[in-house]
């Protein structure tokens, strides 16, 4: 089990913080961006979670990958559930979602304002996101650690074509 210690309370705030890594929070937020006249801005985080999303169900289609309950119930070993939150019928762990959503949201904030002192509370905030799939007994650390890595790599490309379709423009 990746997470041995569980309490009741934790149980719950866990499981309300994980969908911070939803898509459907991300386009929320990207609805008020744009509202508040950060149009770019709304273009970049959308973009990428659209991108990102792509790239997590390639995976998630070709590759049959038990999430954790279903694995440890396949060996026969005993695994804390938390009901109505931990997925028990799911093949598709690997990569994870929220995660890879979660990164490439966080990864355009951080490139769209390099120096905010923000920054680093961002960065926390995506890992505890990933911490929390993890928490919940949805996903592998593989899982996470592959959904980061699409969200970052999600992020970074978006918003490096989308800068090149900018300057492009402003050249001709």
């Amino acid at each position: 089990m990746m997470v041995p210690y569980h309490n009741p309370t934790l149980d719950v705030l866990v499981s309300w913080f994980t969908y911070i890594g939803d898509g459907i929070f991300v386009l929320i937020l990207a609805v008020v961006f744009f509202v508040y006249k950060q149009k770019r801005l709304a273009l970049l985080v959308v973009a990428s979670f659209l991108l990102s999303g792509l790239l997590v169900q390639i995976p998630k289609n070709l590759i049959s990958a038990s999430r954790p309950a279903v694995y440890f119930h396949e060996l026969g070993q005993s695994f804390y559930i938390i009901p109505h939150v931990t997925l028990t019928a799911s093949k598709s762990s690997f990569p994870s979602g929220h995660t890879a959503t979660i990164f490439a949201f966080i990864s355009i904030l951080v490139l769209w304002f390099p120096k905010s002192k923000w920054n680093p509370l961002w960065l926390m905030i995506s890992c505890a996101v990933a911490y929390s799939r993890l928490y919940l007994g949805n996903h592998f650390l593989i899982d996470v650690m592959a959904g980061a890595c699409i969200g970052i790599f999600s992020a970074f490309l978006t918003y490096h074509i989308v800068f090149k379709q900018v300057k492009r423009r402003k050249q001709k």
